[in-house]
């Protein structure tokens, strides 16, 4: 499995960063060293109308809406890596993340952001698509996923689902500004041992993919 690769432009962030962008901001500050590379542009068509139109907005797993066509990312390592839909893959971030941005432990550990933009991810008032997915060593990624607040979105409720691979709690918010969805998971082994766990944020821009698609297809390599 190859890493997916975008070209030779590079994406750098702003200096400043703005007021009150939450996490999403805070995630892409923790990615480290700065690394985002872009990808040309799709063109339009019935896969990417296809992928932009199935589905209402996010609450807790709308079925039946498989994405037209994924893009597998990983991290600069090949760790950790996940399914997104393609029209996603416009800039990757891959170089690894610190979990002390969520007042875990400080490290390096496996990491990628992948979003069609992201300048504009951290801000729920753009209409931009996107996912952060993180290795988390240590600490609890349930406690993690449990203490996070969006008070802009509307709040959908918490679950816990077993996926493909995983134990998955997940929270999720509709409504934000913009119309978008955020879905919060901790990805834990079922057995409580053998791989580390996962933190992972879904920002949908009023639609898109379940959830569950992309959280099945998560995988942490040895």
């Amino acid at each position: 499995m190859s890493r997916y690769t975008n070209g030779p432009g590079r994406y750098r962030p702003p200096e400043q960063a703005e007021p009150g962008t939450g996490v999403r901001r805070a995630l892409l500050r923790a990615l480290r060293p700065d690394r985002a590379r872009r990808r040309p542009a799709l063109p339009a068509g019935p896969a990417v109308a296809a992928a932009a139109l199935i589905g209402a907005t996010l609450a807790l797993w709308p079925h039946g809406s498989a994405p037209a066509a994924d893009r597998r990312i990983e991290d600069v390592t090949g760790r950790v890596s996940a399914d997104v839909p393609a029209a996603w893959a416009g800039q990757v971030r891959d170089a690894g993340w610190d979990p002390a941005v969520l007042g875990l432990r400080a490290g390096h550990e496996p990491g990628f952001a992948v979003a069609e933009d992201l300048a504009k991810w951290p801000d729920l008032g753009a209409g931009v698509n996107g996912v952060f997915v993180g290795v988390l060593e240590h600490g609890d990624v349930t406690a993690v996923v449990n203490d996070r607040t969006h008070p802009e979105c509307r709040y959908g409720g918490a679950r816990d689902h077993a996926l493909a691979v995983w134990h998955g709690r997940v929270r999720t918010w509709s409504g934000c500004p913009g119309g978008g969805s955020v879905v919060e998971a901790g990805l834990t082994p079922p057995d409580a041992g053998g791989q580390p766990q996962v933190y992972v944020q879904i920002r949908t821009d009023g639609g898109g993919p379940a959830a569950r698609d992309i959280l099945d297809s998560v995988r942490v390599g040895g």
